[in-house]
């Protein structure tokens, strides 16, 4: 196998990340497969990204994937402690079920639902029950 070069990132964005912790989470996504040495980290829907193969990965969650060893589920969110995105450090980050970050994000502020929007989203969570009983069969 070629031995990986040393990444070196175009930070445009201004992303609060060690670049050499960066380096080292997008070889291991990147599964061992040699990778360009030169990479831009950009905004994307206002979270830095970087691109691997066509995909684009959010920096703060190739951060917690690699210093998990394992791909986050759809199903889990990644926290920004500090509530600034641009903050890709170790330390600022806090992987958690979606439900428990979004009732993060909604902690004091009232949200009314009408009776039209809970039947939808008691619809969609049934969908996502059935989805996951025939998957795990």
């Amino acid at each position: 196998m070629k031995r990986q070069e040393q990444i070196i990132f175009d930070n445009t964005c201004g992303c609060i990340v060690d670049e050499e912790l960066l380096s080292r989470a997008l070889i291991w996504y990147a599964d061992g497969y040699p990778l360009r040495t030169e990479r831009m980290i950009y905004l994307q829907n206002g979270y830095p990204t970087v691109s691997k193969g066509g995909m684009q990965v959010p920096v703060h969650r190739l951060i917690a994937m690699y210093t998990q060893r394992e791909k986050i589920a759809s199903s889990m969110a990644c926290h920004h402690v500090d509530g600034n995105m641009l903050n890709a450090s170790v330390d600022n980050l806090d992987v958690m079920p979606l439900g428990h970050h979004a009732s993060l994000h909604r902690k004091g502020t009232k949200i009314a639902f009408t009776e039209e929007h809970i039947r939808h989203m008691r619809e969609a969570q049934q969908r996502r029950w059935q989805r996951k009983r025939r998957i795990e069969k």
